[in-house]
């Protein structure tokens, strides 16, 4: 077996155990390290590890990450749901709108943009609602994973898929898999509020309805931005949907641009004018960048080595259900990312048609639900609700993401194979 092939198997177990010892190990730090041995050990070259790192997904990421710090900072997100969830008491209201909105924004602004502003969110409200940490964890990472499905720019793999050359992506993902989409959100929605009555917590500060039931808990109110940070924040969420609003309207007059417009001149705005620049750039999460910057170094490497090329099988291109379920199953083992870049090249070189790309994008996707391992948005939610001393653990994931995969694997086959 290739050298590659086995850092990459080594790289697996450490980011499933994470921990050596006491000593416990960071996913970006691990994967980091996979990057520079393939480096050292000469399995692939300086120049050709510069050349693998997907720039543009990294310009965007950081672009998104820009504004997302800024609508953490700003407490922009803070004001606006205790605006929508100031009448709600139900812990299952709650956590209904809750994933519909974390689906729905990471449509927009990209499942790792979410994934970060939303974890401390989603913390928020496991300690207002009552409601267990590792529910509202896996919450945030179904619903980004799930609603990041139906848009181009929903994350970075499929962004590779809407920069491979297809014509008017936002329509064509909207018609593809919009539908299927909403229907899987509910599917997560149904099982954790079916999962809520196993699951009890007690709050400190309990806040009690007329019947003296808990419905929820107190938590302190946090500072306030400066209005003109506020201000520049609200322009800048404007900009991104005013570029994304121009950018499908281009897409229909037959006008192709970039998806990196998107996020550059949404982060714009913040770091020309802004006061806090330096603040917001210490705020970007560097370290997944560098996780992605190693992931495709490390990736690039093994995929020189023809070794998960040969493992798929002649002409799965073109079975929907084939194609899904390699996309499942191999997204565990080198993400979604990685897999996406290695498949890609196979169904161009067969003019496979646009409803193989759309498998492509929903079975890589939707990957994320089954473990930690299928998602960088999952890790890096993890990552964030470790530093406030919650985390959600490879077999929590599994006894959620499961059944969840099951019945969503069934709903987007034969969506797919309906629509093909």
């Amino acid at each position: 077996m290739q050298l590659a092939v086995i850092v990459l198997f080594f790289v697996f177990i450490l980011i499933a155990v994470r921990r050596i010892g006491s000593f416990r190990l960071p996913i970006w730090g691990i994967m980091t390290a996979g990057a520079v041995a393939v480096l050292l050990l000469g399995q692939i070259s300086i120049p050709d590890a510069f050349s693998a790192i997907q720039w543009e997904t990294i310009l965007f990421l950081f672009g998104m990450f820009v504004v997302g710090a800024a609508i953490d900072l700003s407490g922009l997100l803070r004001s606006y749901a205790d605006s929508l969830f100031a009448g709600i008491r139900s812990q299952k209201k709650m956590l209904f709108w809750f994933i519909f909105a974390a689906g729905f924004f990471s449509a927009i602004l990209m499942n790792d943009t979410v994934a970060i502003i939303g974890t401390p969110f989603a913390l928020w409200c496991a300690k207002k609602y009552n409601v267990p940490a590792k529910t509202m964890l896996f919450a945030l990472a179904a619903a980004v994973t799930t609603g990041s499905t139906a848009s181009p720019i929903g994350n970075p793999q499929n962004l590779l898929i809407a920069s491979s050359g297809l014509h008017e992506p936002f329509l064509l993902f909207l018609y593809y898999l919009f539908i299927p989409t909403v229907i899987g959100l509910l599917m997560v929605y149904f099982l954790l509020a079916w999962s809520l009555k196993f699951n009890k917590t007690v709050c400190e500060n309990p806040i009690l309805d007329e019947t003296g039931a808990v419905v929820g808990c107190e938590i302190p109110e946090e500072p306030k931005a400066a209005p003109g940070f506020l201000l520049l924040t609200k322009l800048s969420v404007v900009v991104v949907f005013v570029m994304i609003a121009l950018l499908i309207m281009a897409s229909v007059a037959g006008y192709e641009f970039s998806l990196l417009f998107i996020a550059l001149f949404g982060a714009l705005p913040l770091l020309i004018f802004s006061n806090r620049r330096v603040e917001l750039l210490q705020k970007v999460d560097w370290t997944t960048l560098l996780f992605f910057v190693s992931m495709f170094i490390l990736m690039k490497s093994v995929y020189d080595t023809g070794f998960f090329q040969n493992l798929l099988p002649a002409g799965f291109e073109a079975s929907v259900p084939a194609l899904y379920l390699i996309s499942i199953v191999i997204s565990q083992f080198i993400s979604n990312v990685p897999y996406v870049t290695f498949v890609l090249p196979v169904l161009e070189n067969a003019a496979a048609p646009v409803v193989s790309y759309m498998t492509l994008a929903a079975g890589s996707t939707l990957a994320g639900n089954l473990s930690v391992f299928g998602a960088a948005s999952t890790i890096i939610i993890i990552q964030n609700a470790e530093k406030q001393k919650e985390t959600l653990t490879f077999l929590d994931f599994l006894r959620f993401g499961i059944p969840l995969t099951i019945a969503q694997t069934v709903l987007f086959i034969g969506w797919l194979m309906l629509l093909s």
